[in-house]
């Protein structure tokens, strides 16, 4: 009888933790259907699929401020170029760049 409540407590105790949960969830929910949820230092860039028939793909940038992330800007061309994202992302380096998948 010991060894089933051990056992029944261990079995809740695993099914809360859950295992490793997403850092990300929230802003999946958010802005859900990216394609791409890259993160760089204390910002995240979310793509959506191209559209072939408009040319377009959207984006859009924010910037995590302690638990929360804010929108910063959104973007109908993807944010693929490090001139459109340094206007938002001053303290962009070759890092970012390279993390964020942007074409100088």
């Amino acid at each position: 009888m010991r060894a089933a409540a051990l056992l029944a407590v261990v079995l809740a105790l695993a099914a809360g933790c859950g295992g490793p949960k997403d850092p990300l969830a929230g802003v999946k929910a958010d802005y859900p259907g990216g394609e791409e949820y890259i993160t760089w230092q204390k910002y995240l860039l979310v793509r959506w699929p191209s559209e072939a028939e408009t040319d377009t793909q959207r984006a859009v940038l924010l910037r995590q401020e302690g638990k929360t992330w804010s929108e910063l800007a959104r973007s109908d061309k993807g944010f693929v170029r490090a001139r459109e994202v340094m206007t938002w992302i001053p303290e962009l380096d070759e890092s970012g760049v390279a993390a964020f998948g942007l074409h100088h």
